[in-house]
């Protein structure tokens, strides 16, 4: 990302370090990036400063890559899947849906393993659009994360160490 930023903010080596560390790797799409530094192409200062600010609103699926959206559901494994047949954005998954089931992914295109049954259920409440997957897919605050560590770990200290390890929006319900 220090690369790309100084592409926009060639005299600032110093603040492209900075924004490279504000932004977690593979959660954007290369198009949010870009918007967010051309809106900022005259300010490197207030494009660094509201860099976290791309995170927040990174919920629109209609412009996100493949992988970005398998990262986002914890399924990067199915990147080679998708990618191998020419699925890379998100837009390009109704292409690819099961023609008797148009909420599911066509089961000819994407054979999966027993092991995968419960990623494949997952991936497919995305794409249907439940209310629950919507919510999952949103990056989530630290009182959110400690509510669902809570769920697995009694020990309130530990539970709080590892709450505090966790940024604020930079994981998902998945």
């Amino acid at each position: 990302m220090e690369k790309f930023f100084l592409r926009f903010h060639p005299t600032e080596p110093v603040l492209a370090v900075k924004f490279s560390q504000e932004l977690p790797d593979k959660k954007l799409s290369m198009a949010k990036l870009q918007e967010h530094l051309m809106f900022y192409r005259d300010d490197p200062k207030k494009c660094v400063e509201n860099a976290r600010d791309m995170i927040r609103v990174n919920d629109d699926q209609s412009e996100m890559s493949i992988s970005e959206w398998l990262y986002r559901i914890n399924a990067t494994k199915m990147i080679q899947k998708f990618t191998k047949i020419d699925c890379l954005f998100v837009p390009d998954i109704k292409d690819n849906l099961d023609p008797r089931d148009p909420s599911a992914l066509d089961p000819e295109k994407f054979k999966f393993t027993a092991d995968d049954l419960y990623l494949k259920l997952r991936m497919n409440s995305v794409i249907a659009g439940t209310s629950e997957a919507k919510e999952d897919f949103k990056y989530l605050t630290s009182n959110q994360v400690r509510s669902i560590i809570a769920k697995f770990v009694k020990n309130k200290i530990m539970l709080e160490e590892l709450v505090e390890m966790v940024e604020d929006q930079t994981i998902t319900g998945f």
